[in-house]
Formats: structure tokens, C-alpha cells, sequence
């Protein structure tokens, strides 16, 4: 743990450069909820073999959203009309 909270401290600003690109729409909350599913995930996986299947239905969710957005992506790129935005009265 020591290790790790020493790395952390050293490294986290060149981390953060380098998840920005990565994720550059993606606000705290969702990434603060990923993480917590995560650890939520590492610690019942440490108790059971059936946690592997459950890796395996997230990985397909997680590339299943990715396609979905990245399809929406496209789409709005070969729109000639920008989408209705909601007006502020």
C-alpha cells in the first residue's frame, strides 16, 4: 500500500495528462461511479468463482455502449443539419 500511495503521489499529474485525451467528455460523477463499481467488483470477485461471468456480461456491456456512441458519432458527422439544442427562455 505504502508503494502504491507513493507512485500515486509521484505520477498522478502525468496520469491525469494522459487520461484526458483518453476520456475528454466524461464527467467525475460517472468516472467516480465506475471506480466504485470496480472495488465494489475486486472485493466480491476475492470471495467467488461465478465473479467471472459477471467480468465477461460488463465487458460486453462496456463495448456494446462504446459501439452505440460511437455509431451516434458518426451519424451526427454526416448530419448536414446540427441537431436541436434546447433553447434557454
Amino acid at each position: 500500500m505504502a508503494a502504491f500511495l507513493s507512485g500515486a503521489a509521484l505520477f498522478w499529474r502525468r496520469g491525469l495528462a494522459l487520461t484526458k485525451p483518453v476520456f475528454p467528455n466524461t464527467k467525475l460523477g460517472a468516472t467516480a461511479a465506475l471506480a466504485l463499481v470496480h472495488m465494489a467488483y475486486q472485493i466480491a470477485a476475492t470471495r467467488g468463482d461465478k465473479f467471472v461471468y459477471v467480468a465477461v456480461a460488463m465487458l460486453a456491456v462496456a463495448v456494446t455502449l462504446e459501439a452505440l456512441g460511437r455509431r451516434r458519432s458518426r451519424v451526427a458527422q454526416r448530419s448536414p443539419h446540427p441537431p436541436d439544442l434546447p433553447h434557454a427562455y
